[in-house]
């Protein structure tokens, strides 16, 4: 029989012990990992992956991040397949790809209101644009809640800059608001995916996405569907908001197209399918 388990903690080191119980099963371990979410770990927890490093038969990773980690524990590539990730995006996929033209630009961006997302040095990099270019309006809508969202709100901003705090939203309404928007934003500082990627460019907005989200690693081309940029560094973050707010309308317009295609690439059945690949 296959053994299947998820992450390299606890119940995955029990896996391990049965695996070598009953030596004729198999153990395939979905490791939740990137690069950006594994720095600063104990030593007990790096003991452990170790051990299932060594003891089970394949993992399964959501991209190249999740990979070269497992390479540094000294795990075998091929022991290793890439899965991605994905959630069903039928009701971003039913939105109209054509925006109604508009004198403000709307940045959408969803999920926890928290320091790990990158919000506060983002909304900096906004803040900062919007002052040196008086003439544009930008209107930055936050889907989602937390302990951030007091000192986001204390910010001060220039008289042609918005933002629109929506508070938790149900699966449900989110697609609404996904459509009233013009681009994505997600600033995170680690993030071993990032569903709200796969959902940003199926509903057709262009992604201003971190290099520390393996869903902009894997799936955001710059310039063709997105821009990437580094939320630690303040001069990248600058000059890729700089560069997503000149972009012209005819190049959204191509942009959102190749969104929706990349999200069509990377649906759940795409994904089922790799998953029962690594299980054969």
């Amino acid at each position: 029989g296959i053994i299947v388990s998820n992450e390299m903690g606890l119940r995955t080191l029990f896996a391990c012990f049965y695996r070598r119980l009953h030596k004729t099963s198999r153990l395939l371990v979905q490791a939740e990992v990137a690069e950006s979410t594994e720095q600063g770990r104990g030593l007990g927890r790096s003991l452990v992956r170790k051990i299932v490093g060594r003891s089970a038969d394949g993992f399964m990773v959501p991209g190249a991040s999740g990979a070269r980690y497992l390479n540094s524990l000294g795990i075998q590539s091929n022991k290793i397949f890439h899965i991605g990730y994905s959630a069903d995006l039928r009701k971003f996929l039913a939105l109209p790809l054509r925006r109604p033209e508009s004198a403000v630009c709307r940045i959408l961006y969803s999920g926890q209101l928290i320091e790990r997302k990158g919000l506060q040095p983002f909304l900096q990099g906004l803040i900062g644009w919007a002052a040196c270019n008086p003439e544009r309006r930008l209107e930055f809508i936050l889907v989602g809640d937390g302990p951030l969202r007091g000192t986001l709100e204390s910010m001060e901003l220039p008289k042609n800059f918005k933002m629109t705090f929506c508070g938790n939203r149900s699966f449900d309404d989110l697609s609404e608001v996904y459509a009233r928007c013009d681009v994505f934003a997600f600033p995170t500082l680690a993030d071993n995916w990032g569903v709200v990627v796969n959902e940003a460019l199926a509903a057709g907005l262009p992604v201003i996405g971190s290099v520390y989200s393996q869903a902009v690693q894997e799936l955001v081309i710059e310039r063709a569907n997105g821009w990437c940029f580094r939320p630690n560094d303040p001069q990248d973050t600058s000059a890729t908001i700089d560069r997503a707010m000149k972009t012209d309308s005819q190049e959204l317009a191509s942009m959102r197209e190749q969104a929706r295609r990349t999200a069509l690439r990377s649906g759940p059945e795409i994904v089922a399918a790799r998953i029962s690949s690594a299980i054969s």
